[in-house]
């Protein structure tokens, strides 16, 4: 093959290759540690600005199963959904995020390390209802199952 036919070949793929650019994941806002030799992941941050969250159930492949973390202090999560595979979430977590007014649970067992993880009285109704949908309205702390 001479030199011209090979570079047009190149200039042909070149579109090919800026279409291959990377896509943004589902857990790009998210900071997580690698836990137990890889065995798990917990969130330790997020850094995103969405006002409905999605926690990750995976992240490279590896099982999510606690959320250590989210410095929602002045966030705008407005709705964050919780999978099934989160087992514990840390206390204080989503204490900050004073424009939560929608959490959903897939598991009715996670365990919630105390009253204060988030605002209002989520911790005792989740505790009482299980996994499902809670709502309440901005700066309210009576939270509802839908």
């Amino acid at each position: 093959m001479n030199k011209k036919t090979v570079l047009w070949l190149l200039l042909a793929l070149l579109p090919g290759f800026a279409a291959c650019e990377r896509q943004d994941s589902p857990y790009d806002n998210f900071q997580f540690s690698l836990v137990g030799s890889t065995k798990s992941v917990h969130i330790t941050g997020y850094a995103g600005s969405e006002k409905v969250v999605r926690i990750p159930s995976h992240i490279l492949g590896i099982t999510v199963s606690t959320i250590e973390a989210m410095d929602c202090t002045g966030c705008r999560i407005k709705s964050v959904h919780i999978p099934e595979t989160i087992t514990s979430i840390w206390v204080s977590v989503f204490s900050g995020c004073s424009n939560l007014t929608k959490v959903t649970f897939d598991r009715s067992d996670t365990v919630i390390a105390g009253t204060g993880s988030f605002p209002g009285d989520l911790y005792v109704k989740y505790a009482s209802g299980g996994a499902g949908t809670y709502t309440r309205s901005r700066g309210s702390e009576v939270w509802k199952k839908r």
